[in-house]
C-alpha cells in the first residue's frame, strides 16, 4: 500500500513539475512571426492579431476596416503553428 502512494505521489509531482516547466519555457520563447511589427508597436501602434477561418478574412477584414480606416491589413497566414 504505502509502494503504491509513493508511486502515485511520485508520478502526479513529476506531472506537475514537467507541466511547470514546460508551460516557463513556452513562455519564454519569443514569437517569430510578430518580429516585423516590434517596430511598430515599441512606436506606440498596436498589432492585433485574429485567430478565424480562412473564408471570414475579408469580412472580418472590411468590418475593421469600416469601424477604424486607418489599419492597415498585413495579410493572413492560415497555417501558422502554434508554436513556431
Amino acid at each position: 500500500m504505502l509502494a503504491g502512494g509513493t508511486i502515485l505521489a511520485t508520478t502526479l509531482a513529476g506531472v506537475f513539475f514537467g507541466a511547470l516547466m514546460s508551460s516557463m519555457v513556452g513562455s519564454s520563447v519569443g514569437n517569430r512571426q510578430i518580429k516585423q511589427y516590434w517596430k511598430a508597436v515599441d512606436g506606440g501602434q498596436f498589432l492585433m492579431m485574429i485567430d478565424l477561418p480562412k473564408q471570414r478574412i475579408s469580412e472580418i477584414e472590411q468590418i475593421v476596416k469600416r469601424n477604424h480606416p486607418e489599419t492597415k491589413y498585413g495579410g493572413a497566414e492560415p497555417t501558422i503553428p502554434a508554436f513556431p
